[in-house]
């Protein structure tokens, strides 16, 4: 099991959950593993958004997208994903807004009081 934390900017200021649980399985230098976190406050920290604790931390050779399902949240999105940042145990998370634009970084301004997260990722560890 590991704990999987949401983050604003690095920070996490008046933020609290109402439930939160992490499941991974390690297979060599492989990591496996998944996320459920749903917010009962986003607190005042602003910034980029991240899902920190991952079991290890990611190796420098390939980049790992995470697949995300979302729920409750502040911007209308088509797609979220979440690239696994190089050499971190953490998971930036990004967001579409309509099938033809660029994706960008989400934040605290994206996110409601009753956000839901469940996030699945397979990366090499370092």
């Amino acid at each position: 099991n590991w704990t999987p934390a949401i983050a604003f900017g690095g920070g996490s200021t008046g933020l609290t959950y109402a439930a939160r649980a992490g499941r991974y399985i390690r297979i060599g230098k492989m990591i496996f593993a998944s996320a459920y976190i749903l917010l009962s406050a986003k607190g005042s920290s602003t910034g980029t958004a991240r899902i920190a604790g991952l079991p290890a931390a990611h190796a420098a050779t390939i980049s790992s997208v995470a697949t995300i399902m979302w729920y409750q949240m502040l911007t209308n999105l088509v797609q979220m994903n979440g690239l696994v940042d190089t050499g971190a145990t953490t998971v930036t998370l990004y967001g579409y807004t309509s099938a033809s634009a660029s994706y960008t970084s989400m934040t605290h301004a994206d996110f409601a009081n009753n956000s839901l997260i469940q996030m699945t990722v397979m990366y090499e560890a370092a």
